[in-house]
């Protein structure tokens, strides 16, 4: 499998927190975006420190921090 990196927005909690499992079980790399750091966030990290990646912040109000991660 290539190394795709997946962005999943809403990471801390119901579909984006089970889209970023059901990814990292898959074998994909996942950056995690939410505004808050939960416990499940923290399990994820945990879990995949080498696959799973997270950024607390508010897409509506600051998109621009996630231009670290993009490769062109």
């Amino acid at each position: 499998m290539d190394s795709k990196l997946i962005l999943v927005s809403g990471v801390s909690s119901g579909l984006g927190f089970q889209i970023a499992s059901d990814s990292l079980a898959r074998g994909y790399f996942v950056l995690g975006v939410s505004r808050t750091k939960t416990q499940k966030v923290q399990q994820l990290l945990e879990n995949h420190p080498s696959r799973f990646y997270f950024e607390s912040l508010d897409l509506s109000s600051n998109i621009d921090n996630l231009s670290k991660w993009v490769v062109t």
